[in-house]
């Protein structure tokens, strides 16, 4: 399938490719991370929200920096993005 612009909510957040069983959202701008973070917050449970969370503060911080912009920032972003979903543990209330 190739690339294409959606309606209704999903207008705002830049570029979905579907190809075979995944998606692939591309965010080009800083207003539509603030959009997708604001969209997403609440809905994920257990270890992926704070996996989430995380993802969030560290993202913004490089963003809202600049640093996204250079080889290091982009390097850490790999980096976080790699680190995901590994070793977290939640224990119950």
């Amino acid at each position: 399938m190739s690339a294409s612009q959606t309606s209704g909510p999903q207008k705002f957040l830049g570029l979905i490719k579907e190809s075979n069983s995944i998606v692939n959202l591309i965010i080009t701008k800083k207003l539509e991370i603030n959009i997708l973070i604001n969209m997403i917050k609440g809905e994920l449970k257990g270890t992926k929200n704070l996996e989430f969370e995380d993802f969030v503060v560290e993202i913004q911080a490089i963003i809202n920096n600049d640093l996204h912009k250079t080889k290091e920032g982009l390097a850490k972003i790999i980096e976080i993005k790699n680190n995901m979903n590994f070793g977290r543990n939640v224990k119950k209330l």
